[in-house]
């Protein structure tokens, strides 16, 4: 039988993380999940396969149980996939369409044996276009 271990990591990015950013080990996922959802002191317990979350430890366990059955596949190469019921979708009170134009600056940096950098995407300019319903 294989034995899972399922670890969750957080990307950090940004000028305290260096030019490469890193990995940090999040050790407790409730801990930092929780706090994006408000001040309250409340114990949450969340899914680590939909992040969906519960107050209660027994509730969680159970959703667990639910939720790892779940199989997510994919369509075959050969497979065309079309969506009938136009119907039933949500209209989007609007959508925002970005661009950025970059030049490439010339930087040569060895990040390891196999990778190594040779250009950085420098913004100059950027563009937004938003469409209301």
């Amino acid at each position: 039988m294989e034995m899972r271990i399922h670890i969750n990591l957080l990307f950090v990015d940004g000028p305290t993380a260096g030019i490469h950013g890193h990995y940090v080990w999040i050790k407790n996922i409730s801990s930092l999940l929780a706090k994006q959802l408000g001040k309250q002191r409340v114990k949450r317990w969340f899914c680590n396969q939909c992040l969906q979350y519960s107050t209660s430890e027994e509730r969680a366990a159970q959703h667990t149980l639910r939720c790892s059955r779940v199989v997510t596949e994919g369509p075959r190469k050969d497979q065309k996939i079309t969506f009938k019921n136009h119907h039933r979708q949500l209209e989007v009170p609007f959508v925002v369409y970005a661009d950025f134009e970059c030049i490439l600056e010339p930087v040569t940096l060895d990040v390891s044996a196999n990778t190594k950098i040779i250009n950085k995407h420098v913004p100059v300019a950027f563009a937004y276009y938003k469409v209301c319903i």
